[in-house]
């Protein structure tokens, strides 16, 4: 199956056909975060191409403000 049809049609396939495993994505997005001193109550992060949210999710239940763009309606659906 195409990813291009995944994006465009069916959003809810893609966490399940790509990516189950999110934890080292996690990881490493904290630790940049920790690193390059970015305060969770004083910044806000863009993440361009959010697709399903499924970083954006868990990283803004841990506090960071984080605002997702995604020009694919069946992946922000």
């Amino acid at each position: 199956m195409p990813q291009s049809f995944v994006y465009s049609q069916r959003g809810d396939l893609y966490d399940m056909l790509y990516f189950n495993d999110k934890t080292p994505e996690l990881d490493f997005l904290e630790w940049l975060f920790e690193t390059t001193s970015i305060e969770t109550q004083n910044h806000k992060i863009l993440d361009m191409g959010a697709g399903t949210g499924r970083l954006l999710i868990p990283l803004t239940k841990k506090g960071y403000k984080i605002v997702g763009q995604e020009p694919f309606s069946a992946m922000r659906d």
